[in-house]
């Protein structure tokens, strides 16, 4: 799985720290929807080897309902079984902070306003997400996720 990293700024004035995820899997919410955006996400937060702040949230958008479904083995239309209240959320969207290098690592570049928001609103703080300006800023985790796969 591929990341790029960023830094992950508060009050434009220091960089995020471990009490600060600490709060947020205290506080924060399992099931969010940003105001005006269609997606609702599940969220899952942990602090891994007391340095690793982990977030891995399942979404979808939580607007589109069609009232059919299409049977895929007699190609009939069926009555959707699922109400227009819930939701299969079929993407997912993974986040790992550093707290000792201060690099925060995406795996998907268009999540950033809503971890930026989640953050924000979380903790009441502002929290902003830089680009780092190196030759490139594609890596891949490995020591991280293979950390995380033990857990």
């Amino acid at each position: 799985m591929k990341f790029c990293n960023f830094l992950l700024r508060v009050d434009g004035v220091r960089e995020a720290s471990l009490d600060d995820f600490q709060q947020v899997i205290k506080v924060g919410l399992r099931t969010y929807k940003p105001d005006r955006q269609k997606y609702l996400y599940s969220i899952e937060m942990d602090i891994i080897e007391g340095r690793y702040f982990w977030m891995a949230c399942d979404y979808d958008d939580a607007v589109r309902f069609r009232d059919y479904v299409i049977n895929k083995e007699t190609g009939e239309k069926e009555p959707n079984p699922r109400s227009k209240e819930q939701i299969e959320p079929r993407q997912q969207f993974f986040a790992c902070y550093d707290c000792n290098t201060h690099f925060l690592y995406l795996n998907d570049l268009t999540r950033r306003s809503f971890l930026q928001q989640y953050l924000s609103e979380t903790l009441q703080k502002d929290f902003q997400i830089n680009n780092i300006y190196a030759p490139s800023t594609q890596i891949v985790i490995t020591e991280a996720i293979r950390v995380l796969h033990t857990v």
